[in-house]
């Protein structure tokens, strides 16, 4: 969805982003573990889900990912 140089930082790129991204950020599907099927959205609004999207920020997964699981974090509230 979006590409960046590689001498620039994964935590620039977050300012550059419009919200229209910030939005297929939150619609990207999961595509494996225990949320496969579910958008990132559906799992960052859900307390319990969303631990799972932070357990992945520890892990060793590819930088773009990682970059999108963050965004997500930051611009979704979780449903009380």
């Amino acid at each position: 969805m979006f590409s960046y140089k590689k001498e620039e930082k994964p935590k620039s790129l977050k300012k550059k982003m419009s919200q229209s991204s910030i939005e297929d950020q939150c619609e990207y599907l999961m595509t494996f573990g225990k949320h496969k099927g579910k958008s990132l959205r559906e799992i960052a609004s859900n307390k319990k889900d969303r631990t799972y999207l932070e357990w992945i920020l520890k892990q060793d997964f590819h930088e773009k990912f990682i970059l999108r699981v963050q965004v997500v974090l930051e611009h979704v509230t979780v449903n009380k």
